[in-house]
């Protein structure tokens, strides 16, 4: 993420309860990397294309994490 000029503001405890879609997945014994904000419109009515969406940003979070999963993919070969 550094690479693309992203930074982690906030980090989760390992054990802390999952909400939504990842408590389900973190039930079912799977393993996430959830990625959110903790914007003023997140997953309100107002989180909406264009003005919610930095579509450069996104695309910087998508490219570090297409690099990441080829790393690790490479690493159990």
């Amino acid at each position: 993420m550094e690479k693309e000029g992203l930074t982690v503001n906030a980090k989760a405890r390992h054990d802390s309860q999952a909400c939504g879609e990842a408590g389900a997945v973190r039930r079912g014994s799977g393993q996430f990397v959830p990625v959110a904000c903790n914007g003023e419109v997140y997953h309100g009515v107002a989180d909406r294309w264009p003005e919610a969406v930095d579509v450069a940003a996104h695309s910087r979070y998508g490219k570090a994490f297409a690099n990441g999963a080829l790393r690790l993919g490479q690493q159990s070969v």
